[in-house]
């Protein structure tokens, strides 16, 4: 059970972390902060509907 769930926090950190360097290669530096920190809130907001 406990694997799982770090497997599962590692793919996400793992996922932010392509994406992060994807969306730095391919928009200017203020649109990406945005972009992720969007990305973001949207990954904790479906967290929380599905606690």
């Amino acid at each position: 059970m406990l694997i799982s769930i770090l497997k599962f926090d590692i793919l996400n950190k793992l996922e932010e972390l392509i994406i992060g360097k994807i969306l730095y290669i391919e928009f200017p530096k203020k649109e990406t902060e945005s972009l992720i920190l969007d990305s973001y809130k949207f990954k904790k907001s479906l967290h929380h509907v599905g606690n």
